[in-house]
This record gives structure tokens, sequence and C-alpha cells, in this order.
């Protein structure tokens, strides 16, 4: 058997149960056609006294053909064969019952099948393997707890599990698939692998709950594939999808990618050579918004901030553009975004709990998925968003029935209110994003520098 370095934060040894005999079925297993996995169904939904005969007439088929199926199927000792009846070994009935799950069509690893995986392993064994305290209540829970309850609990744990270079491996080609799900004929290829070694590195991807073998049907035979744990797989796919979105083109948009700031700029230049303006007619072409020839709301946001920043001073009817102001102009565009990023004087004043810089971050960190220079409606993105605010908008796992999930958040009015702000002021003002908008249809596009930001 392959040599693993051992995952640091558990202790996984194959050896401390029957593996060998689990690693010869599961091998067994994968070599049956789909009437001999019809046969082995037959029999485990049974009596443990199956007379032959009744098993060829639920069937419907020719004796010749079970009785070759027969054979093949004595090799996993399931049952012993008389001359017309099968005795059933209850034991291995409930371990087989487990393993058929994988070849049904609908069949997808979830934690309950985890759960139903370590019952092959002596409860004793188990707080060694998972590093959890001997006086746990219930080992499967507080694993959940301890490693799959927040999505960055699970990616922790996976960044654990890459500390032995193969699991490394494996990983990222079933991460990077499309389908999110490997062969194993791949697999073994790809790694140069004995079937055995594979069918070990199968049992310690499962019993380290990350990856889990399921058969599908092809024709006449079955092909083993890999795929994740079906909580993060459906967890994955929600978040590729959420960051999906309808093309939308708005009407009335800001064209330059740093917009506020260039605008900002025009203006203090315009006043510092026009200080006795009043009308401000003559800039309004001058300003990166695009479909509104009269921006008169956008104007007074522009001298408002202004002001704020201490950057611009009237006097006797007349402006004046202040040394702070001058110091600023001389910086670097995406510099200037910067400084507006942090300035002191130009932090948002919310009358709300939400307004934290904590907070501020998740919905910057939300933004980081998305693909830049394209314009996404607001009302879009709120409904897919992950931006945890609190505990209601936390994403966690939760069980409903016997299913888990991972369960996304939804938004207060005050909530929504919140992340529009931020986006639509404060990311606007840095450079973060550009707006625009089409009827009453509020959007934005992450631009190239905040899209560098994001990611770094």
């Amino acid at each position: 058997m392959m040599d693993l370095a051992q995952v640091k934060k558990y202790k996984v040894l194959l050896s401390d149960y029957d593996h060998s005999k689990d690693l010869q079925n599961r091998s067994y297993l994968s070599e049956l056609s789909p009437f001999e996995v019809e046969v082995l169904e037959e029999i485990l939904f049974n009596p443990l006294t199956l007379p032959i005969r009744d098993l060829t007439r639920s069937l419907e088929v020719p004796f010749s053909e079970l009785d070759a199926a027969l054979k093949k199927l004595e090799k996993l000792q399931l049952f012993e064969r008389t001359t017309d009846i099968l005795h059933i070994d209850k034991e291995a009935r409930k371990y087989f019952e487990q393993e058929l799950e994988r070849f049904q069509e609908d069949f997808e690893p979830d934690l309950e099948f985890f759960q139903s995986l370590l019952k092959k392993v002596p409860i004793h064994v188990l707080p060694n393997w998972y590093a959890i305290p001997r006086t746990s209540n219930h080992i499967f829970l507080s694993l959940v707890e301890k490693q799959l309850s927040l999505p960055h609990y699970y990616e922790r744990h996976l960044t654990e599990v890459r500390s032995e270079p193969l699991f490394t491996q494996v990983l990222d080609m079933l991460f990077n698939s499309p389908e999110l799900s490997l062969s194993s004929e791949t697999l073994q290829k790809a790694l140069n692998l004995s079937t055995e070694d594979l069918e070990s590195l199968f049992i310690h991807l499962e019993f380290h709950f990350v990856a889990f073998t399921q058969f599908q049907r092809e024709g006449d035979h079955f092909k083993k594939v890999l795929v994740p744990l079906k909580e993060w797989k459906e967890y994955l796919l929600y978040r590729k999808k959420a960051y999906s979105y309808t093309a939308i083109e708005p009407t009335v948009f800001w064209s330059d990618s740093l917009a506020f700031t260039s605008d900002l700029k025009t203006l203090l230049n315009h006043l510092q050579k026009n200080p006795n303006e009043n009308t401000f007619s003559s800039i309004y072409p001058l300003l990166s918004i695009e479909g509104d020839k009269e921006p008169k709301e956008y104007l007074e946001k522009l001298l408002t901030k202004a002001k704020k920043l201490q950057f611009l001073e009237k006097k006797e009817e007349a402006w004046f553009i202040t040394a702070n102001a001058k110091e600023w102009l001389q910086e670097e565009e995406e510099q200037k975004a910067l400084t507006l990023y942090r300035h002191p004087l130009n932090q948002l004043n919310l009358d709300t709990s939400l307004f934290t810089d904590r907070n501020l971050k998740e919905v910057e960190k939300s933004l980081s998925l998305i693909k830049p220079e394209t314009w996404t409606s607001f009302e879009e993105f709120l409904q897919s968003a992950l931006v945890c605010l609190g505990e209601e908008t936390k994403v966690k796992l939760c069980k409903k029935g016997k299913h888990w999930h991972y369960q996304v958040p939804s938004y207060t009015d005050e909530e929504k209110a919140f992340i529009e702000t931020v986006i639509f002021t404060r990311l606007f003002e840095a450079g973060f994003v550009t707006i625009g908008y089409k009827n009453d249809i509020s959007c934005f596009k992450v631009t190239p520098f905040g899209n560098k930001l994001l990611s770094s």
C-alpha cells in the first residue's frame, strides 16, 4: 500500500479498522456489470434466507444468467450458497446496502452518507482520527460543528488536507474540472497509481470528508467517478451561479473608471481658473457622466464633497482652492482615489449599527468574485450576494429533515440600504466601481482599479 503523509490535524490510519476487506470489497464492486448490481440489490432487499428460484422469478432471467452472476458475487462473501438457497450474512448485508447507494442514479455523497461510513470504524478510534474530545456526546455532530458549520471552516479544512501532496493533486484536478467530477480512469493515469493504491486513496479522501466515489452507468458498464461532498458542491455551484448576471446597459452612467476622482479634479481645476463661477453650466460637458446633460444633483455632490474634504472654500463670493487640494491634485490618478478612500473626512456617517469597519470590508469582499467591467443591476446582485453583516446573514450549515445544506443570507431593508450606500457612494468615490442607471434600475460594474484592489 502507498505511503501518505499524515495530515497534521488528523490521524486517519486505515489500519485502525478492517480496511483490507473494505478495500477488497470496493475493488470487487467496481467490476460489477449493471445486471450483477441488479442481482446484488435483489439479494440485499430480500430475507436472509433466499431461495434461488424466487430470485430467478423476481428478476425474470434464465437460471444460467443468474447462476453466472451469483458465482461472481460469491467473492463478496455476502452469502453462502447451498444447492438452491442463499444464506445471507446479516452484518455483510448492512455493509453492502450502504455501498450499493453509490450505484443509484440520484446518489450524491452527502454528510449523512459520510456519517454512515464512520460506522465502519470502531467508535473509540474516531476521537483519535479527528481530534475530538472523548467527552463529546456525538462525534459526527462535533465534527460538523468544528469543520463544516461555516464555509471558511471547511475551506480551512481543505487547506489542512492539502498538506499531503497527493491530496493536493487530486483536489486541484477535481475542483478545476468543469463538472466537479473526475473519472477514476483519468485519475489513475494522471497519478500513475495501481488499482489498489487508487482505491486506498479514495478511502483516505472519504474519511477526510473531501471527496467520494460514485458509479455512473454508461451503457453496459459503470464508470467510477470522484466528486466533492454534496453540501460543498452545492455551495460552490451556488457561488458560481450567483455571480453570473443578466447583461444590462445603463442609459445614464459614468464613463471614466475613476469617475468621481476625475470629476472632482475637473471641478477644482475649473474653479481655480474661474473663482467667481456661479452657474457651473460650462462645467457640465467636462464631467464623465453620460446621458444627463445637466447633472445638477451630481455637481452639488462634488461641491459638497470638496468642501467636506477641505479642498474648497468660498470667501466673499469667490472660490479658493486650499493647499490640501493642490497637494491632492499633484498625486497620480489611482493615488487620488486611494486618498479619497482613506481620508478621515471622507468616511460614511450613517445612523445605523451596521456601520462598522468589518461590515464595510464584507461589502467589498462580496464584489471580489464579480467579473470586472460587466454591468450588474444592484437588485440582481443583492439576490445572490454573500455579505455577512452579522449572525443572521452568515452563510452556515443547516439541517432540514435528514439533509444538510449551506443556508445563504437574505437581507432586511436596512441591510439593503447599507450595502447600496457603500457601493454607490463610498466605493464609487474610491474608484472601486463605476455606476449607472437604466430607468429606475441602479447598476454598477467593478473597475480594473477596483478589481486589482479587491483581488489582492
